[in-house]
């Protein structure tokens, strides 16, 4: 009879480095070093510095027209 053992206690993560500075990361902040590391970042993402690139469709391009039909014809209640 074979049986299996599953650990209680999960694996630790591997330790990273902060993607901004090098350093180790922390457990409060990972994967940042520090909380200062962690708030450059996001002000990164807010400042529009990082992005995620999109396409936009041929089908969207109507998208007004599209939301503006529909709209007239659900009767509202």
């Amino acid at each position: 009879m074979s049986t299996e053992i599953i650990s209680l206690h999960p694996a630790k993560p591997k330790s990273t480095d902060c993607p901004l500075c090098g350093e180790k990361s922390t457990p409060p902040h990972t994967p940042f070093c520090s909380k200062r590391c962690s708030q450059l970042d996001l002000g990164k993402w807010l400042s529009e510095a990082y992005f995620v690139p999109t396409q936009d469709s041929d089908e969207d391009s109507n998208l007004d027209a599209i939301i503006a039909e529909v709209d007239r014809d659900i009767p509202l209640s």
